[in-house]
């Protein structure tokens, strides 16, 4: 079966999203015709220059946003405080 570049953006789409990337630069993304794709068809959205969330097309930008936002903010914190807040590993 011939891959088509809307078979290639989708198939990194589920790579990242399997993987938990959720937030991704542009410098990520394959190509500027798999980013067309994958904004026309919903699966991605630009949040600020450079930066794309990806998401499902069902799936409402409002209501995921804050979710993803949360989700970065943890991160930053578990790698600035190495794991620790007062003193409890999480």
């Amino acid at each position: 079966m011939k891959k088509t570049i809307k078979s290639d953006a989708l198939e990194w789409w589920a790579e990242k999203t399997k993987s938990g990337d959720h937030v991704v630069s542009s410098s990520e993304v394959p190509g500027q015709r798999q980013r067309e794709i994958l904004v026309k068809e919903k699966f991605l959205y630009p949040i600020i220059k450079g930066i794309w969330i990806l998401k499902r097309p069902e799936d409402d930008i409002e209501d995921i946003f804050g979710l993803l936002c949360w989700h970065r903010l943890l991160c930053v914190i578990m790698v600035r405080t190495k794991g620790v807040l007062n003193g409890v590993q999480i």
